[in-house]
């Protein structure tokens, strides 16, 4: 087998079915990704990382690890996926140094396909 540092890299990247109530819980913070956020803010119209106010009594039964009603829209949460997609790729860079460097191949599905190619640098954010 070849050294671990030079290990090619493959990044995979999901589509929207992949949303969770925590999935930016441990990016947040990285550098970049308040920048992002920044911009899902401005075309969402909204802060999405603060709690939204109930919007009718059926999201009382949902229990407390349901997603967001609005992360169930589609054009809110394909901006976010986005986002997220791209965190991912920060908190990759500073857990691995090196490895995204490495990639050598990226993929995504649906919407995953987006981030893959700025991950590869094809589109910017």
């Amino acid at each position: 087998l070849a050294p671990k540092e030079t290990k090619p890299v493959g990044l995979l990247f999901p589509d929207q079915g992949s949303r969770s109530l925590r999935m930016l819980s441990a990016a947040r913070n990285m550098p970049g990704v308040p920048q992002m956020l920044e911009g899902a803010r401005e075309l969402l119209g909204f802060d999405p990382l603060e709690e939204a106010p109930i919007q009718g009594i059926w999201e009382l039964f949902r229990g407390p690890e349901a997603i967001p009603a609005w992360l169930e829209e589609t054009r809110a949460c394909q901006p976010m996926m986005y986002v997220c997609a791209l965190a991912g790729v920060e908190r990759l860079r500073e857990r691995r140094p090196g490895s995204v460097e490495r990639s050598q191949a990226v993929a995504g599905l649906s919407l995953g396909e987006l981030a893959a190619l700025a991950a590869a640098g094809v589109l910017d954010f």
